[in-house]
Parts: C-alpha cells; sequence; structure tokens
C-alpha cells in the first residue's frame, strides 16, 4: 500500500499471510487520512523532490502559497481558507508541464479535505 499516493477520506488496506505451521491469515486496517496544513506543506516539498513539480517557477509559487496557509492556519478569522483557496486555484489551473497529473490529483484532494475543516 503506497502511503504516499492516498487521497484524503477513509481506507482500508488488508495483508494475507501464512504463518510457520501454514495457517493463513488476513488482517485489515480501515484508516482516515486527514490533512493538516504541515502536512500539505510536507507532501508538496516531497512532490518536488520525486520531480512531480519539474517547473521551478511553480515550484516556488506553491511553497509560497502553502506557506502563507501554514502561517495562519492555527488562528482565528478565514485568513486559512481564503489562503488556501489561492493555492487550489493555482493546482487546478497547473498544466501537465507544471505538474504531474496524479500529484494534482492528489493535491486538490488533501487541500480541499483540508479546506472543509478550516
Amino acid at each position: 500500500m503506497e502511503r504516499d499516493l492516498r487521497t484524503a477520506g477513509a481506507h482500508t488496506g488488508s495483508v494475507t499471510a501464512y504463518d510457520a505451521a501454514g495457517n493463513l491469515r488476513t488482517v485489515s486496517l480501515s484508516f482516515t487520512i486527514r490533512v493538516t496544513a504541515q502536512g500539505l506543506k510536507n507532501a508538496l516539498v516531497d512532490g518536488i523532490a520525486r520531480g512531480w513539480v519539474p517547473n521551478a517557477s511553480f515550484q516556488s509559487t506553491l511553497l509560497s502559497q502553502i506557506q502563507a496557509v501554514v502561517d495562519v492556519a492555527n488562528k482565528p478569522g478565514n485568513t486559512a481558507f481564503v489562503r488556501l483557496h489561492s493555492f487550489i486555484s493555482s493546482v487546478n489551473g497547473a498544466t501537465a508541464a507544471q505538474l504531474s497529473p496524479a500529484f494534482k490529483t492528489l493535491l486538490l484532494s488533501w487541500a480541499n479535505d483540508l479546506a472543509t475543516r478550516l
């Protein structure tokens, strides 16, 4: 189960294995991904390191926008929400040359999840 490629929300994973006696056992785990502002920034930094945001100028734009969200995320008012929507707008408008399509989908999932709680 690739942990870095999970969208926000509920997920279930299972593992099946045989023990030394040959008994088959399956274990399932359910979990929910809830994104924080800092977690979204960390994911963006990781995506940049993996080459999923190849355009340097766009990297700078996204990093600046998400840092602006992190800076006010735990403060009263709707400033974080407004700033997050600027980030979402930039991601939505990104071309494939600026942002890999799969990572774009993940960033939008995570950012929209965060927006529901700001």
